[in-house]
């Protein structure tokens, strides 16, 4: 069972918003990207144009700079 969430701060690093959500059985990648999807959509739903989105996974961020390479 997987389960994402994040965290959501201004630039002066006060707590603007906070999420978990449950994902049922999915791969530890698909956890990382639907978390990051979620967090970016709290934010722009909260007027932050300009995000600095922070991950721990490498195999997510090489998967996202593949991507937008090809783009």
């Amino acid at each position: 069972m997987a389960a994402a969430g994040g965290i959501i701060r201004d630039e002066l690093g006060r707590c603007r918003g906070a999420f978990a959500s449950k994902l049922g059985v999915c791969t530890i990648t698909r956890t990382e990207i639907i978390g990051m999807l979620e967090g970016l959509e709290m934010a722009w739903k909260k007027g932050f144009r300009k995000v600095h989105l922070e991950t721990d996974s490498t195999t997510t961020l090489v998967l996202l700079m593949q991507h937008r390479d090809t783009d």
